[in-house]
């Protein structure tokens, strides 16, 4: 059977067999792109192929709705890219274009306009719609120009208008899918965060932080994704952490201040994206997507590759000393030379080694020096609706000079508006469960035997707090 396997369909099996229990695995896609290293089209490929040969049942097979998300995960990587300057825009636009052509979206019946949607485009037709109102607004107070010649120019311009609307409106299409990914990742970590209540162990904690870490890093993504379009909601900055009300130090964690019981309205979500460092592949020298350990352009490991020289070094070592008992036996010249020649490509190969496996400690420092803390600081009382704001100027500059709005105009900003008011929810709650992500394990199972436990919630503050961090109760 394995020879009609290809290599992708092989790994994934042997990673099967050798994870499941009772012949029973349990995994999400997510999981195994991380742990396999491989995208999620070449799994999906691979399970398909290994179903169809009868290796194994899929009892879940991913839904299109997953698939699509897993999609959108990615083209915000790039946008994160592009974002902070490590590809060019020809490159980041080019990226989307890849991932809207995936074999995997031609059964999808999903609105795939959202994929290909940028930040350059975004911000340019953001800035074409405050120009437009600008242009209107002229017309509008023009006292030599006849109604009849204003609303024909109005008209054209309106149309302009409502096409910016609507390619803003992919990109919040886009925000409204991630922002159902940090759904669910809140959600699956929430589950955890109860179970850490009662499991108290090492090795449900390092389970609980791996849950936790992976909430934040989606959270980071769509909020700096966000602070395009909202940038008076999410801003970067390392503001001193105090409470409103009493003035005083809070944690980036706290939901409440445990002084004077006052609602923190600010969350401080820890990012290290700003100072992130440029990975490059090793081997053809292109940028590298956020977290990945397999090169997409050229495919490239470094694991893989240190795997493959050392076989190869094991080969050379075990040729030499056969050659070194040949050139004591035999004390010919041509085994002599035979011996130096290979002695020759096992020092190059030992070097090589060597050189790759520095390489990989320096791109795992660098990794880890990134996970260094800023502050991003979410202000909750800052939220408005931006698309609704330019529609309702637009509307009162219509009204204010006696102009008619056209009835196709009214119907399609009222799809917009709509969806805008969903991903400003999303946000809304979103942004209230942010604290709870942030605690790490050692806050949840409190293990100073003096703390205080809180009668409402449950969780265990310090000895010295007078309110609940979580719900805000007098303790």
């Amino acid at each position: 059977m394995s020879s009609d396997l290809d290599k992708d369909s092989i790994k994934l099996l042997k990673y099967i067999l050798s994870h499941s229990k009772n012949g029973n695995l349990t995994i999400s896609l997510e999981d195994m792109v991380k742990q396999l290293e491989m995208n999620i089209n070449d799994i999906l490929d691979a399970l398909k192929k290994l179903e169809k040969m009868g290796a194994i049942k899929l009892m879940q097979p991913p839904t299109p709705d997953f698939i699509f998300k897993s999609l959108i995960s990615e083209a915000a990587e790039y946008d994160l890219m592009y974002l902070l300057e490590r590809i060019d825009e020809k490159t980041y636009k080019r990226k989307l274009e890849e991932i809207a052509s995936r074999s995997s979206l031609k059964d999808l019946t999903i609105d795939k306009s959202c994929l290909t949607s940028n930040i350059v485009d975004l911000k340019e037709a953001l800035n074409d719609m405050e120009y437009l109102l600008k242009i209107i607004h002229e017309i509008v107070i023009l006292p030599s120009m006849e109604k009849n010649e204003k609303q024909k120019i109005i008209n054209d311009f309106s149309n302009e208008f409502l096409t910016c609307l609507v390619y803003v409106n992919s990109f919040l299409r886009k925000l409204e899918f991630l922002s159902e990914v940090v759904s669910e990742s809140l959600e699956n970590f929430k589950k955890v965060r109860i179970k850490a209540k009662i499991i108290v162990e090492e090795k449900f904690g390092k389970e609980y932080e791996e849950f936790r870490k992976n909430a934040i890093e989606k959270l980071i993504n769509f909020f700096i994704l966000g602070s395009v379009l909202y940038p008076e909601a999410f801003y970067m900055g390392e503001e001193s952490r105090k409470c409103d009300s009493c003035g005083k130090e809070v944690e980036i964690y706290w939901r409440y201040c445990q002084f004077c019981g006052a609602n923190i309205n600010k969350v401080f979500l820890a990012t290290n994206l700003v100072e992130r460092k440029q990975r490059i592949c090793y081997n053809c020298k292109n940028v590298l997507p956020l977290k990945s350990e397999v090169c997409p352009t050229c495919g490239f490991s470094f694991s893989e590759e240190i795997a493959r020289m050392e076989r190869i070094l094991s080969n050379l070592r075990e040729e030499l000393e056969l050659l070194s008992a040949r050139a004591i036996i035999e004390g010919n010249d041509s085994v002599i030379n035979e011996m130096k020649e290979k002695e020759t490509k096992y020092n190059e190969a030992r070097l090589h080694l060597e050189e790759l496996k520095k390489a990989f400690q320096e791109q795992k420092f660098v990794n880890a020096e990134t996970m260094k803390y800023l502050i991003v600081d979410i202000d909750i009382k800052k939220f408005y609706s931006i698309l609704l704001k330019k529609i309702t100027i637009f509307r009162e500059l219509m009204n204010k000079a006696g102009l008619r709005i056209d009835k196709s105009f009214e119907e399609s900003v009222k799809n917009i508006l709509e969806n805008e008011e969903k991903i400003m929810d999303r946000i809304r709650h979103i942004v209230n469960e942010i604290p709870l992500s942030l605690q790490e394990y050692h806050i949840i199972v409190g293990k100073d035997e003096k703390s205080l436990v809180c009668n409402s919630c449950g969780l265990k503050n310090i000895e010295s707090a007078l309110f609940c961090i979580e719900c805000g109760n007098r303790l």
